[in-house]
């Protein structure tokens, strides 16, 4: 009976485990070697309590993922100082899919901080989207979930080149 039970609890264990990998699997997970710089953006401004402490203040991050491409984040001060992010840390920067925005072309002009290129390796349509995996320098990896309509209208197929555009808010950093 107890033994029935155990292999219940694992069971559902697993399942658990299985649909948060699949979740995990739609985020963009790129690994990285290290941190380039990690300081204060001098064009944000900082906000103050009328006692003078500190607020409100982000810090912008930029990790090296390749020798050709980085990515850059934006987190606040205080996410920096509780992950102790310093120069030479090793983490892990990840984008959910829907955050991506592809584009084709060269000499893009867009407010995105990040702009990462690469060639389109495997295009998987759903019945309204399509998972669209983009292999980057490095052999690192990226998702985008965008509608097969998008998908038509770009005239998606492997081995285009293509970019992929994503603001530096939508990063999330975690400790590797």
């Amino acid at each position: 009976m107890v033994l029935k039970q155990l292999q219940q609890q694992h069971n559902q264990f697993l399942e658990k485990f299985e649909s948060t990998t699949k979740l995990l699997r739609r985020c963009v997970k790129i690994h990285e070697k290290r941190l380039i710089t990690n300081q204060c953006s001098q064009s944000i401004p900082r906000q103050y309590c009328p006692d003078r402490k500190l607020v409100l203040s982000n810090s912008e991050i930029q990790v090296q993922i390749s020798d050709q491409q980085r990515v850059v984040a934006m987190v606040t001060e205080q996410s920096r100082r509780e992950m102790n992010l310093v120069e030479g840390l090793s983490v892990i920067a990840m984008i959910k899919a829907s955050s991506v925005t592809l584009a084709l072309g060269d000499d893009l002009k867009v407010s995105a901080r990040n702009v990462l290129t690469g060639v389109l390796v495997n295009l998987d349509r759903g019945a309204v989207n399509a998972d669209v995996t983009i292999e980057l320098a490095g052999e690192k990896t990226l998702s985008a979930m965008i509608t097969n309509k998008s998908a038509d209208q770009l005239a998606l197929a492997e081995g285009a080149v293509i970019s992929a555009l994503f603001k530096a808010s939508s990063v999330i950093l975690m400790l590797a």
